[in-house]
């Protein structure tokens, strides 16, 4: 007989766990990896040519951009390429934005360099230095690279953070992607003349680099000015002048690709090719080290990649998920630690450029990564600058359209808050003072 416990059957207290359907398991299975419930219902007749210019657009933009934020990084050029190639694919499989792209950008490259130089302060002094290091040297140093955001990752993964969506409203949205839309800006515009200037980070940066551009201008290279000048002119005419006619009258919907045809001009003698790295476990010995900078870097990529993809999500009338968009670059970010990779995030200048040649889903990224990456090494700074420029311009337009609405309805709030700034700042610094003599 059974035992009884309490007057009740020890039997009937055991919970017998219900069955998992086939159904229900393929849906859980596609909720985790969303390329598998779009890509059966992708729409070849009406898609597919546009991706594929898209994506040829995007891919002969990411090469050279890649290569220079590698660099900024503090690695080899061909690093950045590693990471735009292993995080596209990673992001494709996981991802739920039809238009983000995804790979390596200025602001994490910058953080990440940050964190290495104050590991490794004498290796990266001189990058000459850094060229001539032996093989084992190299591979330390490029440990020390993925530290900070493999910690991040392990956090993106296991911390269930979708909530923090809910707390970017689509105004602080716009905001942060004017904010990053200037950043951008800033760092093209020493490319459009070649002017030299100088790397700074923290309070004051952007004004720092705006004044040795304007002190060193009269440094302008004049055959990467004419190349700029004509570039942008080209840019503007084709893709909003004669791109949208052609497009209604001709095209049947389909956008020209001036992006990808000017820079092919410029570089199509100056391809050459590269092999892709072995994965390799990173080493974990310092991670106490960069955990900080890590949770850092995780915050600051999902605040980025998530602005973009709801503003993409409500321009182009779809959704996204939060949960999973967090999952997915968590994963992304995993997976390309094992390719020395620099941490990636979606790229705001290469998704405009995506969105402006006609682009419609990630099947862009696929022919962009596996299509060019592999085969053309170019620098091309001026005509990718003059891309960015523009492409950033007009992305961020119709968010500042609305200011002079918002100006208009509450000028009366917008001035009691500039004028009571500085108030708050002086009450903060204040507290602050009385609260240290205190201690």
């Amino acid at each position: 007989p059974a035992c009884v416990s309490g007057g009740k059957r020890q039997t009937d207290q055991v919970k017998v766990p219900r069955r998992v359907s086939t159904k229900g398991l393929w849906a859980g299975v596609q909720r985790r990896i969303p390329c598998l419930r779009w890509l059966p219902k992708y729409n070849f007749k009406e898609d597919f040519v546009s991706d594929i210019i898209s994506g040829l657009t995007v891919g002969v933009m990411m090469i050279p951009q890649s290569m220079a934020y590698g660099t900024l990084a503090g690695l080899d050029a061909a690093h950045g390429l590693y990471t735009s190639f292993f995080s596209a694919i990673f992001y494709f499989l996981f991802g739920t934005s039809r238009h983000n792209s995804v790979g390596v950008v200025a602001v994490t490259s910058m953080m990440a360099a940050s964190t290495r130089y104050r590991l490794a302060p004498y290796d990266f002094d001189y990058y000459p230095r850094y060229y001539r290091t032996p093989h084992w040297t190299t591979h330390r140093q490029k440990l020390w690279q993925l530290l900070p955001f493999l910690q991040k990752s392990i956090t993106l993964i296991h911390v269930p953070a979708g909530f923090l969506a809910v707390l970017i409203s689509d105004q602080v949205s716009a905001a942060f992607t004017s904010a990053v839309a200037l950043h951008v800006f800033t760092a093209q515009v020493d490319k459009l003349l070649k002017v030299k200037v100088g790397r700074y980070s923290g309070p004051g940066k952007l004004v720092r680099i705006y004044y040795d551009f304007f002190c060193n201008i009269k440094s302008t290279h004049i055959p990467t000015m004419g190349m700029s000048l004509i570039s942008c002119a080209v840019l503007y005419v084709i893709k909003y002048h004669v791109s949208p006619i052609c497009s209604k009258k001709y095209l049947k919907g389909i956008q020209i690709p001036v992006d990808m045809i000017l820079i092919l001009i410029y570089s199509i003698f100056l391809g050459k090719t590269r092999s892709i790295p072995t994965p390799e476990f990173p080493k974990l010995s310092v991670v106490s080290h960069t955990l900080i900078d890590g949770f850092t870097l995780a915050i600051v990529i999902y605040c980025i990649s998530i602005s973009l993809a709801k503003i993409f999500a409500k321009r182009f009338s779809y959704k996204v998920d939060p949960e999973q968009e967090f999952f997915a670059l968590g994963i992304t970010h995993v997976l390309c630690s094992f390719f020395a990779c620099v941490p990636p995030s979606a790229a705001m200048a290469r998704s405009s450029v995506l969105i402006g040649s006609g682009g419609r889903s990630q099947v862009i990224i696929c022919i962009s990564v596996f299509k060019l990456l592999t085969t053309m090494l170019f620098q091309l700074c001026s005509v990718i600058a003059a891309c960015v420029v523009l492409a950033v311009i007009f992305l961020i337009s119709p968010l500042l359209r609305a200011l002079p609405q918002v100006w208009s309805l509450e000028a009366l709030a917008n001035s009691l808050a500039l004028v009571s700034t500085p108030f708050l700042f002086s009450a903060y610094w204040l507290l602050s003072s009385l609260w240290l003599y205190a201690i």
